[in-house]
């Protein structure tokens, strides 16, 4: 006997989805999926068989930066998430705005700076004036009602351990895995690439400390070195591809570039 399923689909396009998502990856639409109009349908096989489902590679995209394109071995999926953490003074904000120099629409979510501190470090570093959208906000419910007005291409978050929900600070395991869940979420619905900035403790591991680097796509460290200006990016997860490479940068008042090695 033939099972029912809901099914969502998109009012734009048409396209159909096995779960409600806020983008519509066929038509670059936001919150133009609904329930298909017949609540209950009859789920269609054809649309799971391999010769039917889109190659991975399809679903491939760059950073926006070559180089760092280069050190995660060809540039990332859609929708992924990066987990970036560091000393204090590592440059880790530094090292996001190589990242906002391109076309692509990005969303700085302050928790810890005004809005004008950071627009002068975008400044500084050369970040996209017309496309880098800076917000001062801890509130998870509100950044899930700001983006879809917005509809960016890169989210940044600093710091995870600022963000809250329903008032509740992220100062417990379980509220910080559930903040991190959602915005995982929201990534992978909206194709977004999201990057988190988290913070490390005294012995330089992530406050938190290891319960986030499971949970999403790419983990990062900006470590300090023994040359004053010098810093070492290196990747200790990466589901798209390599871990192997390593990336030299040096922090300078245009932000960190990178260095011959």
């Amino acid at each position: 006997m033939s099972k029912s399923f809901n099914r969502f689909q998109c009012e734009v396009c048409h396209k159909l989805y096995i779960q409600w998502s806020g983008f519509c990856h066929a038509c670059q639409n936001w919150n133009s999926i609904e329930p298909e109009k017949n609540q209950i349908a009859q789920f269609k096989i054809d649309d799971f068989r391999l010769e039917n489902i889109s190659d991975s590679s399809d679903l491939m995209t760059s950073t926006g930066w070559d180089l760092f394109d280069r050190t995660l071995g060809g540039g990332i999926n859609k929708g992924a998430t990066f987990l970036i953490y560091g000393e204090p003074g590592a440059g880790k904000s530094s090292f996001i705005s190589n990242l906002l120099k391109s076309n692509y629409i990005s969303v700085y979510i302050s928790g810890e700076e005004t809005i004008e501190k950071v627009a002068q470090r975008c400044r500084m570093h050369g970040c996209h004036p017309q496309n880098t959208i800076i917000i001062n906000q801890t509130e998870l419910l509100e950044v899930k009602s700001i983006l879809p007005r917005i509809m960016p291409d890169i989210v940044v978050v600093d710091s995870i351990q600022t963000m809250t929900k329903d008032g509740k600070a992220a100062t417990s395991i379980a509220t910080l895995k559930e903040i991190t869940s959602e915005l995982i979420d929201i990534a992978r619905q909206t194709g977004i690439m999201m990057y988190i900035i988290g913070h490390v403790n005294k012995g330089g591991q992530l406050a938190g400390p290891k319960h986030l680097e499971h949970m999403v796509d790419i983990v990062m460290g900006l470590k300090l070195t023994q040359k004053q200006n010098i810093r070492l990016l290196s990747l200790t997860k990466n589901r798209f591809g390599t871990t192997s490479s390593r990336l030299f940068l040096e922090l300078s008042p245009r932000g960190l570039l990178p260095i011959e090695t």
